[in-house]
């Protein structure tokens, strides 16, 4: 390789770096487990407007069955 060829190469050689190092990370990242952090729920979700916890209540049901078996839909806004 020339001199001239290197010094074209090295911008390329400096992005495959800094994609090879955005890729470590995001491996990384990717590869490390992740917790739940536990969430208080109601007894129910459900009651009347002014009661419940949430606007939209319990959902038939739904809503109550799945926050016993530790799944929770939920936003503030």
């Amino acid at each position: 390789m020339s001199t001239v060829e290197q010094k074209e190469s090295a911008p390329y050689n400096e992005m495959k770096k800094a994609l090879a190092l955005g890729a470590l990370i995001s491996a990384l990242g990717t590869s490390m487990p992740l917790q739940a952090m536990p969430y208080d729920t109601p007894d129910t979700w459900g009651g009347d407007l002014e009661s419940r916890a949430r606007l939209t209540g319990n959902w038939g049901g739904v809503r109550d069955d799945m926050a016993k078996k530790g799944v929770v839909l939920d936003m503030d806004v």
